[in-house]
């Protein structure tokens, strides 16, 4: 009987998009990955990434009141995946580390210091790494992969739901743009950036056209540029390494930043219109 592993990513989907290649190199060293994830995630990712078993961690027990206290991060996925089976679980008590590095209150150490008493949690812990890495380098320290992989995502393709939003999105015979502007807790108007309308079409990225972050794969690969927030589609691009024109906005400290290696380009709000043609 193969050995389960779980893994606890549940801080959102643009965290689960760079800790998918974790699961999946478990998976090739011949474990079942068990990988608790947003419920309503769910559905879209097990047929993205069939090399591990999505659980699902019920989103309606997220309670914002209760803020790094809440159990939706690691309690509840915990029983879940020990429920699955799993002999191993991995999380990545990124913010917690740096909450109890910056408090000497009691009550907070005793409420978190359980979350590090896992068997790759208490050994980074130990190290004190968090204080040297960005969060996507803690992630593979933690797991112990080699950081290189994050940029060897594999995704099972849905081409024909891909071709079908693009139909739907993508006028024929002009050339176009990709804007991703919308985050958990920021959003920018796309009508404020100044592309020249005769020269392109503009395709804003929104969640009202699908409900799948991988239906829009096939638009963005065959845009002239693309221009992203710090998001899931930034995690997603660079870790396909799709070849496109890019541009950033950043909108976290560096701590919070992603390593990016694909030639991005950093930019404001407002794009010039100039820079595209």
């Amino acid at each position: 009987m193969r050995e389960k592993l779980g893994i606890i990513q549940v801080r959102g989907i643009g965290d689960a998009i760079i800790a998918l290649p974790i699961a999946e190199y478990y998976n090739n060293k011949g474990l079942d990955v068990y990988f608790a994830l947003d419920d309503r995630f769910v559905e879209s990712f097990q047929y993205a990434a069939p090399y591990c078993k999505f659980v699902a961690v019920p989103f309606d027990s997220f309670n914002p009141d209760w803020g790094i206290n809440n159990e939706y991060w690691y309690e509840l996925p915990l029983k879940l995946l020990k429920d699955a089976g799993c002999n191993h679980v991995i999380s990545f008590p990124y913010h917690e580390s740096h909450l109890l590095a910056s408090t000497k209150d009691e009550r907070i150490h005793g409420a978190l210091k359980h979350r590090f008493d896992g068997e790759f949690e208490k050994r980074i812990t130990d190290l004190q790494l968090f204080q040297h890495l960005k969060f996507d380098e803690y992630k593979y320290v933690t797991a112990k992969v080699p950081f290189e992989n994050k940029w060897k995502l594999t995704i099972n393709r849905n081409y024909e739901r891909e071709q079908n939003l693009f139909n739907k999105l993508v006028p024929p015979g002009k050339r176009y743009v990709v804007t991703h502007l919308e985050g958990s807790d920021v959003k920018y108007n796309p009508d404020n950036m100044n592309f020249d309308r005769d020269t392109f079409n503009v395709i804003n990225i929104t969640p009202d056209q699908t409900t799948n972050i991988f239906d829009w794969l096939t638009i963005i690969e065959r845009a002239d540029t693309v221009v992203c927030l710090d998001s899931v589609f930034c995690n997603l691009i660079e870790q396909l390494n799709i070849p496109n024109k890019k541009h950033f906005i950043r909108r976290s400290s560096i701590q919070m930043t992603p390593v990016l290696k694909n030639q991005w380009d950093y930019v404001g709000v407002e794009i010039q219109y100039g820079w595209y043609k």
